[in-house]
C-alpha cells in the first residue's frame, strides 16, 4: 500500500493503511427501482410525510405486530428457526427496490450490501430471505448499511464500497452522521446513530436530487451543521461521520476543531472527500493551506463572496456565460446556496490534517485512502 500523507511528528500518531484480499460481493437482482404500491412522481415514489415516519416508527417498532404478520404468512419449520435471531432477511415479493437485500431489526431496514454479510451472521442466502410486500418493508425506517466485520491490520481496500466500510469500522459507542440524505455511511450496526442536518426532512424531500429514492431519505434527528455542530455538547459522542459535507464549511479547519471537541477521548471523525481532479471542481484551482489557515483565523464577507465568484466562474456545469456570471455568483451568495468552498487531492488534504495535527488539535492516529479507481472521493479517518 501507498505511505500515508500525512505521518504526524509524533511517532504515536501514524496513518495506517492495512490490507487483506476480502471483497465484498454486491446483491443485485433485477428489479424496478422503487415500489409499486406508491404513487407515482417524477422519481417513482412518492416520499413519506413525517407524520407517515414517525408512525412508520411506532409501527415497526412494535415487534409482535410484525411477528404476528410474519407468523400468518410463514408457517413452515423454516421460518419458526428464525424466530430466534434478532432480526430477519427480506426482499420485495414485487421485485422493488433494484432487488436489494435487507436486514430488518429494531424498527430499521439495512441494506446488506454483501454475502459475506449474511454468512458472518449466520443466515443462509437465498433460503434465509423473506419475500415481503413493499409496505411492509417500507413500514421499517432507512438505517445504515449492513456491514462486514474489517479488520484495517490486514484488509485490501479494491473499490469504493469497501474504503466505506473501512473508514468507519472502527465506531463504537453513539454518534452522528451529517448530511446522510439517502445514503447513510456503513457504520456498524452495533452502533447507535443519530442523523444530523442544517435541513429540515420536508426540505430535504423538496430538493432531492433526482437520483434519490425519497424513501430512502433519513430524517434528520438534530438540526446542526458540520461547521457549527449546535446542539451538541462537548465530549458527548464517539464519533462523527461526514460523507462528501466538508467541502461545504467555510472553514474546514475549524470544523475538525470543533468537531474533536465534541468527542470522547478516542473518538472518531471519519470524513469522506470528494477529490479535485474527479468532480466539477477539476477546473479550479487547489485551495492552499495558507488559504485554509486564513479562513480559520477568520472568515469575512469579502472573502466568502471570492468563493462564490470562484466557483461560479470555473466549476462544469455551474456557469453559464448567458446566465451573466457576476449577477449568478452574487444572487447564489445572498440565497446562502452550498457551494463547494475548497477544493483538495489526498496529498493537500493530507498536509491539511497534518497542521492540524501540529497548531490545532493532536491526534492519536490517522487512518487515510487515496482515491480508488471506481471513485471520486478519498477517506480520513482521526481519532481522538
Amino acid at each position: 500500500m501507498a505511505e500515508p500523507a500525512c505521518p504526524s511528528a509524533d511517532a504515536r500518531r501514524s496513518a495506517r493503511h492495512r490490507g487483506s484480499a476480502a471483497r465484498s460481493v454486491l446483491i443485485e437482482l433485477p428489479g424496478p427501482s422503487c415500489s409499486p404500491t406508491q404513487p407515482e412522481d417524477r422519481q417513482g415514489c412518492a416520499a413519506p410525510s413525517i407524520a407517515q415516519v414517525n408512525g412508520r416508527m411506532r409501527l415497526a417498532l412494535k415487534k409482535p405486530i410484525f411477528y404476528r404478520y410474519l407468523n400468518n404468512r410463514y408457517k413452515d419449520r423454516h421460518w419458526r428457526s428464525l424466530m430466534g435471531k434478532s432480526g430477519v432477511l427480506a426482499q420485495s415479493a414485487n421485485s422493488s427496490f433494484s432487488g436489494k437485500v435487507f436486514y430488518l431489526n429494531r424498527g430499521k431496514r439495512h441494506w446488506v450490501l454483501s454475502k459475506d454479510w449474511i454468512e458472518e451472521n449466520d443466515f443462509h442466502f437465498p433460503d434465509d430471505v423473506l419475500q415481503l410486500p413493499d409496505e411492509v418493508i417500507l413500514s421499517f425506517l432507512p438505517g445504515q448499511p449492513a456491514t462486514r466485520a474489517v479488520d484495517l491490520r490486514t484488509v485490501s481496500i479494491t473499490n469504493v464500497s469497501e474504503a466505506r466500510e473501512a473508514a468507519a469500522s472502527q465506531c463504537r459507542g453513539s454518534g452522528l452522521e451529517i448530511g446522510a440524505g439517502s445514503s447513510p455511511f456503513p457504520v456498524p450496526l452495533h452502533c447507535q446513530v443519530q442523523y444530523g442536518d442544517m435541513y429540515s426532512y420536508e426540505d430535504l424531500i423538496r430538493h432531492a436530487y433526482t437520483d434519490q429514492h425519497l424513501y430512502d431519505i433519513v430524517a434528520p434527528t438534530v438540526k446542526t451543521s458540520l461547521d457549527r455542530l449546535d446542539n451538541i455538547l462537548d465530549e458527548s459522542l464517539d464519533f462523527i461521520v461526514a460523507c462528501h459535507v466538508i467541502e461545504h464549511t467555510r472553514d474546514p479547519i475549524g470544523a475538525i476543531h470543533q468537531a474533536w471537541k465534541k468527542l470522547r477521548p478516542g473518538g472518531k471523525i471519519v470524513l469522506v472527500i470528494p477529490s479535485k481532479p474527479h468532480t466539477f471542481d477539476r477546473n479550479r484551482s487547489l485551495t492552499t493551506l495558507d488559504h485554509l489557515i486564513d479562513d480559520y483565523r477568520g472568515v469575512h464577507v469579502d472573502r466568502d463572496q471570492e468563493h462564490y465568484k470562484e466557483f461560479f466562474s470555473k466549476a462544469d456545469g455551474f456557469s453559464d456565460p448567458e446566465d451573466g456570471e457576476e449577477e449568478k455568483w452574487f444572487q447564489e451568495w445572498k440565497k446562502g446556496y452550498s457551494i463547494h468552498f475548497h477544493t483538495w487531492t489526498y496529498e493537500t488534504f493530507g498536509a491539511m490534517v497534518a497542521w492540524i495535527d501540529k497548531n490545532a488539535v493532536p491526534f492519536t492516529e490517522i487512518w487515510s485512502h487515496d482515491v480508488l479507481p471506481d471513485g471520486i472521493e478519498f477517506y480520513f479517518t482521526l481519532t481522538k
